[in-house]
C-alpha cells in the first residue's frame, strides 16, 4: 500500500489454513484499491477532455503565482504557446501583461473585464474567479470568458433599433405634417 501497487496476489491455494482468511482479505484490499484508482484516473481523463473541449478559458494557479494548469482556450484566445508564471512572462505585451496581472489580483467569487490587445486586436473578456484548497495547497481558478461577441451583437441590435427609429419618425413626420396641412385647410 506505501507504494501503492496493487498489483500483488496472494495465493489462497497454496498457505497453510491459518493464513488462507488473511490472504483472501489482502486480495480483495487489492482488488477494491485497485477499482477506485482506475475510475479515479477515468474521472480525471473525462474531467480533463471536457475542460479541453469548452470554450472559456480556464486558469488554474497556486498560492506562489505558479500556473498549474491551462487549457487549450486559454491559450489559444491570448495567442500563447505556453503559460508558466503570467506576470512575469516575457513574451508578453505591456497590454496584455497589465491584463494577466488583473487576473493574478482578482479577488475569489469576484468579477472583471479585462481588454487585452492580441496582435493588434483588442477584445473584451470577462474574468470570474474562485479559490480553492487541495490538500493542504491554496489554489485560484480563473474563468475567461469572450465578451466581444456579445457586445458585438448588442451593437448591432442598436444601430438596428437607431435606424429603425429613425425610419418610423421620419414616416410619422410626414403623416404629421400633412395631417397639419387638412387640419388648416379645413
Amino acid at each position: 500500500m506505501k507504494y501503492r501497487d496493487f498489483s500483488q496476489h496472494f495465493n489462497e491455494a497454496r498457505t497453510n489454513a491459518s493464513l488462507k482468511q488473511l490472504h483472501a482479505a489482502f486480495n480483495q484490499i487489492n482488488s477494491t484499491l485497485r477499482q477506485l484508482s482506475a475510475e479515479q484516473k477515468a474521472q480525471f481523463t473525462y474531467l480533463q477532455t471536457v475542460l479541453k473541449l469548452i470554450d472559456t478559458g480556464i486558469l488554474s494557479y497556486n498560492a506562489e503565482g505558479q500556473v498549474e494548469w491551462v487549457n487549450g482556450a486559454f491559450n489559444q484566445t491570448l495567442q500563447l504557446p505556453y503559460l508558466y508564471n503570467p506576470v512575469q512572462h516575457s513574451g508578453i505585451a505591456k497590454a496584455l501583461r497589465g491584463a494577466l496581472q488583473t487576473i493574478m489580483q482578482l479577488e475569489p467569487s469576484a468579477s472583471a473585464v479585462v481588454k487585452p490587445t492580441v496582435e493588434k486586436r483588442t477584445m473584451q473578456q470577462l474574468l470570474s474567479a474562485t479559490s480553492f484548497r487541495l490538500h493542504g495547497h491554496s489554489f485560484a481558478l480563473i474563468a475567461f470568458k469572450s465578451v466581444s461577441h456579445s457586445l458585438d451583437e448588442i451593437e448591432a441590435w442598436q444601430k438596428l433599433l437607431r435606424v429603425m427609429t429613425h425610419e418610423i419618425t421620419n414616416s410619422v413626420a410626414r403623416i404629421a405634417s400633412l395631417a397639419d396641412m387638412l387640419g388648416h385647410h379645413v
